[in-house]
């Protein structure tokens, strides 16, 4: 039979249909971690396993229970009571701070220090981390609270590269299942792609005999459900067809790993651009009259550049903000730092973020 097609037109169908059941699958696998709640069960255990309680799940009252149910990450929980699937270090490390300082408290400590907090961990193993941290941080509160921030993203690395495994099982098994629904076999695709038209076996008449690569369908020839059936079972149980089915499955989860890991990277340059755009050296204009709309209106437009709230708080900590009123938001504290450093470059104290203004702030020689 002569040749009709090409590797590179065999690559192009097989990587196509890949493509496109990779992004079935991850739907369908999206699906059932929204309704198992997969996302806020790995955040729980990793919190669990920070504070030293996944030994004992049946504890009540326990410090990682109280830190999910602290009001600010209560705050991020979704319409419906639904536990957030992400927590900031610095959201958890607030909370953590906070839990301890109020056992300390409890405890009849009014002002309580980095060793009152580590007295404060209910179990030895968070005390000998705690401990290590407060040591290598000199028992200064902020360098500790930046210690465990850090320690908590290297736990999130490792709870999220075990999510990732587990995504990755239940991708197989679901393009599996895929696979054989919708005949997805990378065998006889090849096949037909290469050499054009289809053998009349079995496999042809079940996909219609057409030739389509893909579906079942059931030949217009009086044949009966069981005895189609039969048919269909005779096919599945070639090792051919077998090892065809496997060969999608795998390929299609290295296809949807590929997407996820595209989409991450993606992610993070989006952020990139958006902190190179935000800290582009704009030229300054001659400023306007005090209260003129043009100046105000013009001040407005360039404050809304996208920054987001690490940008916000990095611009804090070059303000001379600390703890507390690290917010991350523009809030009024926020808003009159602003309008003294607005004074102390001679601009008038409007308060409002410009690119210059951003662009100053986030330069290395500002900090």
């Amino acid at each position: 039979m002569p040749v009709s097609g090409s590797l590179i037109d065999v690559v192009v169908s097989l990587a196509l249909v890949y493509v496109l059941t990779a992004l079935i699958c991850s739907a369908i696998r999206e699906v059932f971690a929204s309704a198992f709640r997969l996302r806020q069960k790995t955040l729980e255990r990793a919190v669990r396993d920070l504070c030293g309680e996944n030994d004992d799940p049946c504890v009540t009252n326990n410090l990682a229970g109280r830190i999910l149910d602290h009001p600010a990450v209560r705050k991020l929980r979704l319409p419906g009571g639904t536990a957030p699937s992400q927590l900031s270090a610095r959201l958890f490390a607030g909370a953590l701070l906070d839990e301890l300082s109020a056992a300390a408290r409890t405890s009849g400590v009014h002002r309580p220090r980095v060793a009152d907090l580590i007295a404060a961990a209910p179990n030895s193993d968070l005390q000998r981390t705690l401990g290590l941290f407060a040591q290598e941080a000199g028992m200064d509160r902020q360098a500790f609270g930046q210690r465990i921030e850090e320690w908590y993203d290297d736990a999130m690395d490792r709870a999220s590269g075990w999510y990732r495994r587990r995504s990755q099982r239940w991708i197989l098994a679901v393009a599996a299942l895929v696979a054989v629904a919708f005949n997805i076999d990378t065998l006889e695709i090849a096949r037909l792609v290469w050499v054009g038209m289809p053998a009349a076996t079995d496999a042809a008449m079940l996909t219609g005999g057409h030739g389509l690569p893909v579906g079942w369908s059931l030949p217009e020839d009086g044949r009966t459900w069981a005895a189609g059936w039969a048919a269909l079972m005779e096919v599945l149980a070639h090792p051919t067809k077998l090892l065809g089915f496997a060969i999608t499955a795998i390929a299609v989860t290295m296809t949807a790993d590929l997407l996820f890991s595209l989409m991450r990277r993606r992610s993070a340059a989006s952020r990139v651009e958006r902190l190179a755009s935000a800290a582009q050296v704009a030229p300054c204009p001659a400023p306007l009259p005090v209260g003129g709309r043009v100046a105000e209106r013009a001040e407005s437009d360039l404050e809304a550049s996208g920054l987001t709230r690490d940008d916000i708080e990095d611009i804090q900590r070059a303000l001379g903000m600390t703890g507390r009123f690290l917010t991350g938001h523009l809030d009024p504290a926020t808003r009159s730092m602003i309008e003294e450093y607005q004074l102390s470059v001679g601009r008038r104290p409007t308060g409002i973020l410009t690119p210059y203004l951003v662009e100053r702030l986030l330069a290395p020689s500002e900090r």
